[in-house]
């Protein structure tokens, strides 16, 4: 996607949202879009609830876990942006999470993945990237967990206790009723899920629902989810 593409698409979500209700003056709809945070997370916090999982949800963080972490959050209904459009900017979840820094889903799969193969560990992602750890992607540790691969099932272990600590200091902090993870490998995610949603109590006394994204074009396309 281009750069160009991706404004575009930024700017028509943006001003579809702030219509959504009553019709706006040019000038207010400027006023409005200006103050708008232009984060990717945020656009997929738009449209999930406009179109997605947190459709009549007032409170809710949509975490986009791919190869970086980054959140878009709503609070009693109004998206949240900071006084420099920097909320949900996961910085602080580094240390929590035993130095994976803001590394998502896909990237923490990929690396560790890639471990195994170069450990020379029995298994099938070996035969899947042949024998090349730089080759590895994401897809295939969530496929050779699904086909009961040992190795892979210890990396999916891995990547739901870290999600569970990720989405417990959101909860911790903002308390949503619904947490939706998006991004790259949205798709997978929902093979972690049973396991993490029964994790996050071990983490936090306010758990969220979690759900995973089915609005896989604009989020998956658009990573990484930091400022455009």
């Amino acid at each position: 996607m281009t750069l160009l593409d991706l404004l575009g698409r930024r700017w028509m979500l943006l001003v579809l949202w702030e219509l959504r209700a009553e019709p706006l003056g040019f000038r207010a709809l400027q006023g409005v879009c200006n103050r708008m945070s232009s984060t990717v997370a945020d656009l997929a916090a738009l449209g999930e609830r406009w179109r997605g999982a947190a459709q009549g949800v007032d409170d809710l963080a949509v975490l986009l876990a791919g190869d970086r972490i980054g959140a878009g959050v709503f609070e009693s209904g109004r998206l949240l942006h900071g006084s420099r459009g920097g909320f949900g900017e996961l910085g602080y979840v580094g240390p929590a999470r035993g130095g994976q820094g803001l590394s998502g889903l896909a990237a923490l799969a990929r690396a560790w993945g890639g471990e195994a193969v170069r450990s020379a560990a029995p298994t099938s992602l070996s035969e899947m990237c042949h024998n090349s750890p730089d080759d590895l992607t994401a897809e295939m540790v969530f496929a050779a967990a699904a086909d009961g691969d040992h190795v892979a099932l210890k990396i999916l272990d891995r990547l739901t206790t870290s999600m569970a600590r990720v989405i417990a200091s959101l909860s911790i902090l903002l308390n949503p009723a619904l947490v939706v993870i998006g991004g790259a490998v949205a798709e997978s995610a929902d093979a972690i899920t049973p396991d993490l949603t029964a994790r996050l109590s071990t983490y936090t006394s306010t758990p969220p629902l979690v759900a995973v994204s089915r609005l896989a074009t604009l989020s998956s396309r658009s990573e990484p989810s930091g400022t455009l």
